[in-house]
């Protein structure tokens, strides 16, 4: 049964119109880096919550999330009219398989995220586990540039760590320098290889995907073609994802 504890916004910072990280004053039990805790908010007789991963990594003391604000949703569009020093509710204990603990041992690393998925990577990245690789591609999806959360982050990791690469992709606007258009596509064409410099291949690469259905979906289909099916516990693959809806 889940943990649920009274917590206060330590910090609240809005990267884009409805994109929202807040950091929360709770003290967690150990979990791994991709696992996520429930967040919600009493109103009236219930209890309205949902699961959200936590971007923070296993060595940092306070709860961190990232969500994108629903046009009427029962709460996250509640979330997002709090602000530091308000109260909500959230779980202490951690869930999900989205671990690199679950990872095969392989060489290079590839993270696939599209908006809000990106969370559970940086938690990732800043894990002792992420030392296992010798390459770690970073594909982040998102409509406009400034949707790019975390952007400061990881292009600060890939500069002191040379195993990491972040390639950001844009699919609504004009962006100098960086991949526009769909992830897929430019995973397809072979960009995103030539821009890692790196070949993602079932025998060395194991692929993370987290983010809209959609982009999880495509991207399987045509790692399919390549002889990559998706990873189980007791069926070892090279596909292990998180979807948010």
């Amino acid at each position: 049964m889940a943990n649920w504890k009274t917590t206060t916004i330590l910090d609240k910072k809005v990267w884009d119109d409805g994109l929202i990280s807040l950091t929360l004053d709770i003290e967690l039990e150990p979990f791994k880096a991709g696992q996520f805790i429930k967040v919600g908010l009493q109103v009236g007789d219930d209890r309205i919550e949902r699961p959200y991963s936590l971007v923070n990594s296993e060595e940092q003391p306070n709860a961190e999330i990232l969500f994108n604000e629903v046009e009427d949703g029962p709460l996250t569009s509640r979330l997002a009219q709090l602000n530091k020093g308000d109260q909500l509710l959230a779980t202490t204990d951690a869930h999900g398989f989205l671990i690199l603990e679950e990872v095969p041992d392989v060489p290079h690393l590839w993270m696939f995220a599209t908006g809000t998925g990106i969370g559970p990577f940086i938690s990732m990245l800043n894990s002792t586990q992420s030392q296992r690789f010798e390459r770690i591609v970073i594909i982040h999806g998102t409509t406009h540039e400034k949707s790019l959360a975390y952007r400061n982050q990881l292009e600060g990791l890939e500069h002191i760590d040379q195993r990491i690469t972040y390639l950001p992709v844009i699919s609504r606007e004009k962006t100098e320098g960086l991949m526009e258009g769909r992830i897929t596509d430019h995973l397809s064409s072979g960009e995103v290889e030539k821009r890692a410099n790196l070949e993602l291949s079932a025998e060395q690469s194991h692929v993370l995907l987290c983010g809209n259905i959609d982009m999880i979906r495509d991207v399987q289909a045509v790692l399919a073609e390549r002889g990559m099916k998706k990873h189980k516990r007791f069926e070892p693959g090279h596909i292990s994802m998180e979807k948010y809806h």
